[in-house]
């Protein structure tokens, strides 16, 4: 089961060409807030970058928020270890191939790549850097988590249907 969501900032949820931060990223964040899940935030420290964070007051839909010099698998067990999960019950959003989606792999994290803007063009040179989906429309996270989740549920009610000879 899903339990929480670390995602990248520039380029995921920010939009610096645009200087804005999306109205669908906003509702993003307040659905999977609501409905329970764990929130991190990752981030390259950059001019003014916890400042624009602030400034949208993230830290009321993420409970963990770090600006990092560079993004290491250390940076994620770290965030997994303060979020109290496992790789496996965890999701990893992200617009790089060669950052975070090649990180995640590497810690047995499931991995879903924003396709979208800059880095879109960035394509998969070797195994470790393949996203587990690949999205366009950031709204698409809640209903791959949720079915995720479902299926889940779905199926340990079927083993212990099983288990019980029903």
């Amino acid at each position: 089961m899903i339990k929480g969501i670390i995602f990248d900032f520039n380029r995921t949820l920010y939009i610096p060409e645009l200087q804005e931060l999306p109205d669908k990223s906003i509702e993003l964040l307040k659905n999977l807030k609501r409905s329970g899940f764990l929130l991190a935030l990752i981030s390259i420290k950059e001019s003014q970058r916890d400042t624009l964070i602030e400034s949208y007051d993230l830290s009321s839909f993420f409970s963990i928020i770090k600006i990092v010099k560079e993004k290491d698998t250390d940076i994620f067990k770290e965030t997994l270890n303060l979020l109290g999960c496992q790789p496996n019950e965890i999701i990893v959003v992200g617009d790089r191939i060669k950052s975070e989606i090649k990180l995640a792999n590497q810690l047995g994290i499931k991995k879903i790549w924003y396709k979208k803007g800059k880095f879109s063009n960035e394509l998969p040179t070797e195994n470790i850097e393949f996203p587990t989906w690949t999205i366009s429309d950031l709204s698409k996270v809640k209903e791959i988590v949720n079915d995720l989740n479902t299926s889940k549920i779905r199926d340990r009610k079927s083993n212990i249907m099983k288990s019980q000879n029903l």
